[in-house]
């Protein structure tokens, strides 16, 4: 009887570990080449992230996790290349299922190609198919007006939710936004955003200097009553607030 309980102990153990440890999968390196969509100039010093992905289905239909992320630039000839070969590990109840790709920067529409590997969308709504197994040619169209530009921020900051955040670039591209677009009606809405940004790295000290001059520059703007409510949040929270 106790040998039987033993048994059963060791098997489980054995289950268990399985399941936290899964299988190994080689992931081979994922290349491309970033150019201008007008010029057809290679483009150096691009933002390129990638997220890998598995899933396992629930009774909600099914989840994701980004279980890797990985960040680089494009060379002086516009290339990249994520990354070498890795091994990553996988529970038995989950199932790898691609990279979701990031392609960014200032002033061009950004790119995301999704797990699928059957398209890759640009943030201005349109997509190309120029993906060649694990090579992927990418052109970029410059943005062409405040619409473009501030949803083309949206769609990165969502983007970005499944490949890793980088919020300075997104605060850099709020403060062009308002440079670039000085008469543009969605300035205060960026404003607010870009106070939004620095609540969520938690530089509250910030936040309330750019929710401030949300007020002070707009002050006939819709969100006034919520940024209102949002700076007395922060001082509530014992900030140092001026």
């Amino acid at each position: 009887m106790k040998r039987n309980k033993i048994i059963i102990i060791i098997i489980l153990l054995l289950v268990l570990g399985l399941i936290a440890w899964g299988s190994i999968i080689n992931i081979p390196k994922i290349k491309g080449r970033v150019v201008d969509a007008e010029t057809g100039k290679p483009m150096k010093g691009v933002n390129v992230r990638a997220g890998w992905v598995t899933g396992y289905a629930d009774p909600g239909g099914g989840s994701f996790r980004t279980f890797k992320v990985h960040a680089t630039k494009t060379d002086e000839n516009g290339e990249f290349i994520l990354p070498k070969t890795i091994k990553i590990k996988i529970p038995v109840i989950e199932h790898y299922q691609g990279v979701n790709l990031l392609i960014y920067e200032h002033g061009y529409s950004a790119i995301y190609r999704e797990t699928t590997g059957n398209a890759s969308y640009l943030a201005t709504g349109h997509y190309i198919r120029k993906i060649y197994g694990h090579f992927i040619d990418v052109k970029l169209p410059k943005l062409k007006s405040d619409k473009e530009y501030f949803k083309n921020m949206e769609e990165i900051y969502l983007w970005m939710l499944t490949v890793g955040e980088n919020l300075q670039f997104l605060i850099d591209e709020r403060r062009s936004f308002s440079n670039k677009y000085p008469e543009s009606p969605l300035l205060d809405e960026n404003q607010l955003i870009l106070a939004e940004y620095y609540v969520r790295l938690k530089d509250y000290t910030s936040a309330l200097k750019e929710y401030e001059k949300l007020i002070k520059e707009y002050p006939k703007s819709k969100f006034i009553p919520l940024v209102k409510k949002d700076i007395e949040d922060l001082k509530q929270k014992n900030l140092n607030h001026k």
